[in-house]
């Protein structure tokens, strides 16, 4: 589990970073693709509602970004069973320690397998 949530911190830094020399390069894209999302679909939950395992809120990346990010996570849960979720928010909101947002977030939504769960 917790090797789980360093994937997914680092998997979303290593993107950030990414993104961040792509738009020092280029211009931002003008089309960026469309979320579907209002208020994070707030339920019960100050969390959002992941639809896909990569969830582009900020419109940080092109269609094709998404794409080949969705093939790349749907590939490694295959060969190693764990899951992984990218989701791109402007904050964490009410929460001041990130670790615990992408704990709670990943529990909210799911995201992991109970049967793999150390602790």
């Amino acid at each position: 589990m917790k090797l789980s949530f360093k994937i997914i911190i680092l998997s979303f830094l290593t993107i950030s970073s990414c993104k961040l020399q792509q738009n020092e390069k280029s211009e931002s894209n003008p089309n960026p693709p469309k979320a579907e999302f209002t208020k994070f679909d707030l339920g019960e939950s100050d969390l959002p509602t992941l639809k896909n395992v990569v969830n582009d809120y900020e419109s940080l990346f092109t269609i094709e970004q998404l794409e080949k990010l969705t093939l790349l996570i749907r590939e490694y849960e295959k060969t190693t069973s764990n899951q992984i979720a990218i989701v791109s928010i402007k904050s964490i909101g009410k929460y001041t320690d990130f670790s615990q947002f992408a704990i709670d977030l990943s529990n909210y939504n799911g995201v992991g397998q109970k049967e793999k769960i150390t602790v």
